[in-house]
């Protein structure tokens, strides 16, 4: 499994160990089999009890060596790939007093030695999952609630595999662990500084992405952390929040939440939504006009798995969701999410916000025609009509044209307008 393990992570380009400067018994490669003769030696490996078993690596700076020990042998490469990593790392930062140095970083509020455990053995983590997916899948569900560094519970660093392998995962990375090879290298970055944000954001957007963190923190939301339980926490009492918006024909049922979202960090919402059947409404979610809330670039809101900070075209607003909702007998759920990540992660700080939600009756105004125009529909509903004598009557048809239409903001048709 070791040997597996070696050749697994030479064959991703790491960087391998040098004798006596980065381990002990590697021998200039990942000569596996070397490590398991001397821990069988040493009594540190036992090959008679198979059932359980405990590796780990650890860091001495005296002499300066990666020391791997353990007893009994693993069932599957994923502890193997995990320990092995931190030589890897060792190896990367420029060796064992590096990693040293690294491994001790203290910041306030974190225990001696854990500022960078969400990077070190976050990234440790996410190597042993990608090395045995079938064996070890990527159940880690950390609270995106705290801080991406927050080091309050030392589990947290192992569960953050999650967010390590989901960026993996939109890179496109091979086996979601091979752009890692970059993370560590010690020039001209400094991990030690803002507790990896600053190192982390300067690798991922020399080598892997233009806007670095800042346009792959908010992604992970999107796409790898659209559940709940993503922001719960039993143990501490975190909950999300539950907003209900129901149908009302006379007037818009709205609410507003304010509140403070943690640096590097994210705030969820679950909105539940009802509109009876036959009936026609506009829901709303956003953040108020203004540069510290809907303009602020620090701030991203994202409905279940898309993002609305980003602005496509000159007339869409950022940070502004809008959607028509037919009636339905069921109850509809959207999970908001509210990311607060600076285009300098380091310099984020803890935001206060306003998010307002609304729900707003509608007039069912020109059947399937003006459906399609506020699904969203505009160019394909415009080409249905256009031309079509039975159409001809309609008020301003040619606003369905998708360069020219009203109906990007669904406002235009609110009952009092009909």
């Amino acid at each position: 499994l070791f040997e597996n393990a070696t050749e697994w992570l030479l064959g991703l380009g790491f960087q391998a160990p040098v004798p006596g400067e980065h381990i002990e018994a590697w021998r200039g490669r990942f000569l596996a089999k070397a490590i398991m003769d001397t821990l069988l030696a040493q009594g540190h490996l036992s090959t008679d009890a198979l059932a359980s078993y405990q590796v780990y690596a650890s860091p001495s700076p005296d002499p300066p060596a990666m020391w791997l020990a353990g007893w009994n042998f693993p069932s599957d490469m994923a502890t193997p790939a995990h320990e092995l990593f931190h030589t890897v790392q060792a190896a990367e930062v420029g060796g064992v007093e590096r990693y040293h140095e690294l491994s001790r970083v203290d910041a306030s509020g974190c225990p001696d030695g854990e500022a960078l455990s969400w990077i070190l053995e976050g990234t440790a983590e996410a190597v042993a999952v990608a090395s045995s997916p079938a064996a070890y899948p990527n159940e880690n569900t950390p609270n995106y609630s705290k801080p991406l560094y927050d080091c309050e519970d030392k589990e947290r660093a192992y569960e953050m595999a999650h967010f390590w392998l989901s960026v993996g995962t939109e890179l496109s990375s091979r086996d979601r662990v091979e752009y890692l090879r970059g993370l560590f290298d010690p020039s001209p970055r400094d991990l030690k500084k803002d507790r990896g944000l600053t190192g982390v954001h300067e690798a991922l957007t020399g080598r892997t992405n233009p806007d670095g963190l800042y346009e792959l923190y908010p992604q992970v939301i999107a796409l790898h952390a659209n559940d709940k339980k993503f922001y719960e926490d039993e143990a501490q009492g975190l909950e999300v929040p539950e907003i209900a918006l129901d149908f009302d024909p006379s007037v818009p049922d709205e609410a507003t939440e304010r509140g403070e979202v943690e640096r590097v960090a994210a705030r969820a919402y679950l909105v539940r939504v009802t509109v009876p059947e036959g009936e026609l409404a506009g829901l709303t979610v956003e953040l108020p006009e203004g540069p510290s809330n809907r303009d602020d670039p620090a701030l991203h809101l994202i409905v279940d798995d898309t993002r609305y900070d980003r602005v496509d075209a000159p007339d869409e607003e950022r940070n502004v969701f809008r959607k028509v909702i037919t009636g339905t007998p069921d109850t509809l759920k959207f999970l908001i999410r509210l990311a607060n990540i600076a285009t300098s992660p380091a310099e984020t700080g803890k935001h206060s916000y306003e998010l307002r939600f609304a729900l707003e009756p509608l007039e069912v105004c020109t059947g399937s025609v003006m459906m399609a125009a506020l699904s969203g529909q505009i160019t394909e509903a415009h080409r249905a009509v256009e031309g079509r004598p039975e159409f001809a009557n309609i008020p301003n048809l040619g606003m369905l044209r998708e360069e020219t239409n009203p109906f990007t903001r669904w406002q235009t048709v609110r009952r009092a307008d009909a």
